[in-house]
């Protein structure tokens, strides 16, 4: 399984997403088709952070030569060697059944 379809597909199953250091907590994002050009842009996120928007475009280089972490993280690589975007994908889970 290539890099791109198992980070879409944690992705896919993440109920919030969390970029670098940011107290904001990102709930949508957008895919667009991956067709095997390192420079398109196939994730999508955008966020308020106080009055401004932010954004940040993964391509598919990027996800492809990421690095899945044993903590759960991913880091996306970018052109620069070395530098790497955080991502951390959370999915929220009951600690104990509730009552019914």
């Amino acid at each position: 399984m290539t890099n791109i379809k198992k980070f879409i597909d944690r992705l896919n199953k993440a109920d919030v997403i969390k970029i670098n250091d940011l107290k904001i907590l990102i709930t949508e994002y957008a895919v667009s088709p991956y067709i095997g050009k390192p420079d398109q842009s196939v994730v999508h996120f955008e966020w308020q952070d106080g009055e401004f928007t932010d954004t940040l475009h993964l391509t598919e280089g990027a996800i492809e030569n990421g690095i899945f972490n044993d903590d759960g993280s991913f880091l996306a690589a970018h052109g620069t060697p070395g530098k790497y975007t955080d991502i951390v994908l959370i999915r929220f889970f009951v600690l104990t059944p509730l009552p019914v």
